[in-house]
């Protein structure tokens, strides 16, 4: 009975420790969203060595990873992609009137890739998605506003710098069938 109750506890507790840790469960390539995560800002990238040389390498930064939908019945108006402390400002607004899906209160938007650029029609591994400095070079490219060809792509990645000034990326799938626009986003944001 001990060794029953020892085995059925490890199956129930090792699955929910993988997606705790995003280690699990996705066949795309992306972390479980673990929901909203306080994520303390760890100040200025960049400290001096103490040895003349002005920089030391960048530490590592926590992560905001969160996925919803914006729809014509949804409960999403006005988004914050970072929850954590730092988080104040909203970056995403849909209107369920018109189906508008924008940046606001300052966050820029760049494409990084869309439709089945892939094979097998989709990204599904890490590496198929931008990291912080290739978002980082694409601000030449920043825009405030999204393009509607590229929100009607069978799936499209943003590099997006938030309101708050923190990099990231979106992923946004069309939700087929519905009136007005309706939108599947994933976020990913790292903050330092």
């Amino acid at each position: 009975m001990c060794k029953r109750v020892r085995v059925v506890a490890a199956l129930v507790i090792c699955p929910v420790i993988l997606v705790a840790c995003g280690l699990g469960g996705r066949s795309d390539g992306l972390p479980t969203p673990p929901g909203d995560i306080p994520c303390p800002a760890s100040g200025s990238q960049f400290t001096d060595n103490g040895l003349g040389m002005g920089l030391q390498p960048h530490g590592p930064a926590c992560r905001d990873v969160k996925e919803f939908q914006f729809q014509e019945a949804g409960q999403e108006t006005v988004v914050n992609l970072e929850s954590s402390s730092v988080g104040r400002i909203a970056d995403l607004s849909y209107d369920h009137f018109t189906g508008e899906l924008k940046p606001i209160n300052g966050a820029k938007v760049s494409l990084y890739a869309k439709g089945g650029g892939w094979w097998g029609g989709g990204p599904n591994k890490r590496s198929d998605y931008p990291g912080e400095l290739e978002c980082q070079g694409k601000r030449s490219e920043e825009q405030g506003a999204f393009d509607k060809d590229d929100l009607v792509a069978q799936f499209a990645i943003f590099c997006i710098k938030t309101a708050e000034g923190h990099d990231g990326f979106l992923i946004v799938r069309p939700i087929a069938d519905q009136k007005p626009d309706a939108y599947y986003v994933y976020s990913y944001i790292w903050i330092r």
